[in-house]
């Protein structure tokens, strides 16, 4: 290490001034804001046309296509699909849902408790141990009114084989489809009957 004699007389280092990476708040921000604009696009072409579009994604979409080809709706169930819920009849002759989804609900503990997901399994199961040709189509697209309409048909019966069951007895099992986005200044469903069936549900476990 050299010395270098300061004006007073003393010694003084030579040593040059040590110097620090200083990152600024924008080296951090412009890459996050540069990934989060090519993963929306990416996002954005990989999935059906919905009600938000990004500007101009329908010209950008073939070249984000053919540099990011990965499809993002094999993470997710599309909503659109059918799915078959559990009815109890109450005292006053109106029929409840005996679901336990979604998960978000308090009674899950907003989605700490997996029962919501273990009872689609389960309803599947109760499902799969009926015959096509015991549904009944349904004649309205209102739960209640379909039913109104299986509840006169003689009823089925299946057994329940889970450990915990969720559903047993008399049940309806209705399938339904989301009323599109499209319609929804045209009814007030936002789901609609397809078909149903009555069962005779006996849990083993019981």
């Amino acid at each position: 290490m050299t010395m270098q004699r300061s004006v007073e007389g003393g010694q003084a280092s030579s040593c040059p001034p040590s110097t620090k990476l200083h990152v600024s708040l924008l080296h951090l921000l412009a890459p996050a804001a540069a990934l989060l604009v090519v993963g929306s696009y990416s996002v954005s072409a990989s999935i059906p046309s919905t009600i938000l579009a990004l500007p101009y994604s329908d010209e950008l979409k073939p070249h984000v296509i053919s540099a990011m080809p990965q499809g993002w709706a094999f993470f997710s169930k599309s909503p659109r699909d059918p799915s078959i819920a559990p009815y109890g009849e109450a005292s006053d002759g109106s029929y409840i849902s005996l679901s336990k989804l979604p998960t978000t609900r308090v009674e899950n503990l907003f989605g700490v408790s997996r029962d919501g997901r273990a009872q689609g399994v389960e309803v599947a199961l109760i499902s799969g141990g009926s015959k096509p040709g015991e549904w009944s189509a349904c004649e309205s697209p209102a739960i209640q009114e379909c039913a109104d309409q299986v509840q006169e048909r003689p009823e089925v019966s299946v057994s329940n084989t889970v450990s915990s069951p969720s559903v047993c007895g008399d049940v309806i099992l209705i399938q339904t489809t989301p009323v599109p986005w499209s319609f929804r200044n045209q009814t007030k469903l936002r789901e609609k009957a397809e078909k149903a069936i009555k069962l005779r549900v006996e849990c083993n476990a019981r």
